[in-house]
């Protein structure tokens, strides 16, 4: 080959040497570099013992061994995490120094990375072993520190020794009165008598160590026995009403119970209550007995008599407490005797003043002459006992002298009427009652239209009276009332009074309807429909009043003569809408003419009425009034029943409002 093609080649194999065949190798005339030390290392450190256990104050060694490349340092640091627990010095010596667990580690000082632990775990030293305790009696105790026995009985004690060591615990016991209580070896105590003694447990191990208890003996209680009951006293006498106790006296021997349970034979003549207090009902015999709760075969009984009482009067009472009486009035006055037993209730009665006041047996009181007197009633049983009431006497009012122009009331029948002949005449009878009680008659009017559509002169009074369909038959009997007032009075000028056609032949068959015009006639006069502002209530209006009462003076002054005793006239307060404020109180005057309840009877027209007729501005004649008492109000409503009706007023009377009270 050619050389330098071999040389190309040699080059191009990476070849460190191309020899040609026909060259011989060279030898290497270079020096060797001197060869390189390793690099100091630390490549492992462990310690001869993974864990030990020490005892509080023991030592030991520890050897750590370092392993490493080169020219390496194999000195190590040591260290506690708890040198509380174990220290460790620089030799790796680990004292212990209280009880737990510490790790003690050791560190390259060449390589700190490099460091191995152990755990040392320190114990308490054992306790020292004690040696023999001697025998000690410290105490002693009793199961009781005092009986109570009764002679006889025993009951068992018991003594405990405290003490240290092998003490012994054995006790002598002994007793300071054998002849009240004695003791045994074991501590069984018997009560020979009663007394006390004093029982003692002496240690014997140390008799200064000792314990006692008193005993006290009591002698034995005798068996309880109830022997009899002994009454006191041993019988009774009462009056009905009154009482008295009874003492029971229980007899017996031992603790024996002393209660007694006391019952009656009769309670309806005797009653006796736990204590042994009998108290009389009527009169007659009964037995009380107290009977032994301890035993009830023991009891003992007393007989009680009870008698009426005497008769004895104690009290007069009289009602009214006073009077106001008119003139000619009367009034009976009630006399009520209190007392007991069979006591005679009747008085006498007495006036001081005669020409005033006078009053008959029955206690009935006449008005003479205007003045005061004093009326007695005296206990016909006692004299001593006697009540009074002062009278006191108004004069009547006069009526008016006659007059040339007396009071007309002109009935008005429309054309055509329903009103049968007969019962027209009762409206004009009506109007001529009507008429002799209001005494004056009043200035005519001319030219006053009224509901037929005609124009006439009123002298005094016009009323259109009238049959009309209203709400069929036992309903709305009528409806009645003024329709115009006089100009510049309260007095009516003309009225209405309209009947149900469906009712009157009803009324005029039971008897009812004469008395029943008369009434409606009242309410065109005023009578409860022009009279509100003499009305006194507990609410602004009719609906809501409950308590209704009449205040005008005359009124008021003939309902005081009437022996009335409210502070001002009843007024009806009940009965609904038509009734209500319209009329006197029925509960209270009865069948008088202007109360709501129409009568089969007598329907009177009082000075009551006339009263109020007064109070409404006309002149009226008290003589002419009926004879009316309120002593006769219960007798009156035995036949009365209610009118329903229905008031007519002129416009805004209605809505005047009531004074309140």
């Amino acid at each position: 080959m050619h050389p330098v093609l071999r040389l190309t080649l040699c080059l191009a194999l990476g070849l460190t040497a191309c020899t040609s065949p026909s060259t011989a190798p060279r030898p290497d005339t270079t020096t060797p570099p001197p060869a390189m030390a390793p690099t100091p290392s630390i490549t492992r450190l462990s310690l001869d013992a993974p864990a030990f256990e020490l005892t509080v104050g023991a030592r030991r060694s520890v050897r750590a061994t370092v392993q490493g490349a080169g020219n390496f340092n194999p000195a190590v640091t040591w260290a506690s995490d708890r040198p509380s627990v174990a220290s460790v010095d620089g030799q790796g010596q680990v004292s212990a120094a209280g009880a737990g667990i510490a790790t003690v580690t050791a560190t390259s000082v060449q390589d700190p990375s490099r460091k191995a632990s152990l755990t040392v775990t320190v114990t308490a030293p054992p306790a020292p072993v004690p040696g023999p305790v001697a025998p000690t009696v410290t105490g002693m105790s009793l199961s009781h520190t005092a009986l109570k026995l009764t002679v006889g009985g025993t009951q068992a004690v018991t003594a405990t020794v405290q003490g240290t060591g092998n003490f012994n615990p054995a006790v002598t016991w002994t007793t300071s009165n054998a002849g009240v209580a004695g003791v045994d070896a074991a501590g069984r105590v018997t009560a020979a008598a009663p007394g006390t003694a004093t029982v003692t447990a002496t240690s014997a191990g140390d008799p200064s160590q000792r314990a006692s208890l008193t005993v006290t003996v009591i002698a034995p209680v005798p068996t309880a026995t109830v022997t009899g009951v002994v009454l006191s006293p041993t019988n009774l006498n009462l009056t009905t009403g009154g009482t008295q106790s009874v003492t029971a006296t229980v007899q017996g021997t031992g603790n024996f119970d002393p209660a007694v349970t006391w019952t009656t034979s009769n309670a309806g003549v005797a009653g006796v209550d736990a204590g042994g207090r009998v108290t009389a009902a009527a009169p007659g015999q009964a037995t009380i007995t107290a009977t032994s709760v301890g035993d009830p075969s023991r009891r003992a009984s007393l007989t009680v008599t009870v008698s009426a009482p005497a008769p004895t009067v104690t009290g007069v009472t009289l009602s009214p407490a006073s009077l106001t009486l008119t003139a000619g009035g009367s009034q009976p006055v009630t006399a009520t005797v209190q007392g007991t037993g069979s006591f005679d209730r009747n008085v006498t009665w007495f006036t001081s003043n005669p020409g005033v006041v006078g009053v008959d047996g029955s206690g009935r009181v006449s008005a003479v002459a205007p003045g005061t007197a004093t009326v007695t009633a005296v206990s016909v049983g006692d004299s001593s006992r006697r009540a009074s009431l002062t009278v006191t006497v108004v004069a009547a009012p006069q009526s008016p002298a006659p007059t040339s122009d007396p009071f007309a009331i002109t009935v008005v029948f429309p054309n055509g009427t329903l009103l049968t002949p007969a019962q027209q005449a009762a409206f004009t009878g009506a109007a001529a009652r009507w008429s002799q009680v209001i005494a004056a008659g009043l200035p005519d009017v001319a030219g006053v239209q009224i509901s037929t559509g005609a124009r006439v002169t009123v002298d005094d009074l016009t009323i259109v009276a009238s049959s009309v369909p209203i709400d069929g038959p036992g309903k709305v009997l009528g409806q009645a009332g003024p329709r115009q007032v006089r100009p510049g009075t309260s007095l009516p000028l003309w009225g209405e009074m309209q009947f149900d056609s469906a009712d009157l032949a009803s009324m005029e068959a039971n008897g009812t309807l004469t008395g029943v015009i008369l009434h409606e006639m009242g309410h065109v006069l005023g009578i409860g429909t022009l009279w509100n502002r003499f009305l006194a209530a507990d609410a602004a209006s009719c609906t809501a009043a409950t308590q209704v009462q009449y205040t005008g003076a005359a009124g008021l002054r003939e309902y005081r003569a009437l022996g009335g005793l409210a502070a001002a006239v009843p007024v009806e307060d009940g009965y609904g809408e038509g009734t209500k404020c319209g009329h006197w109180k029925k509960s209270v005057f009865g069948a008088e003419l202007m109360t709501g309840f129409v009568s089969r009877g007598q329907m009177p027209l009082s000075r009551l009425t006339l009263g109020a007729l007064a109070d409404l501005g006309y002149s009226v004649n008290y003589a002419a009034a009926d004879a009316y008492a309120l002593s006769n109000v219960a007798a009156q409503g035995l036949d009365t029943f209610p009118i329903v009706e229905r008031l007519i007023t002129p416009d805004g009377v209605l809505d005047e409002p009531l004074h309140r009270h």
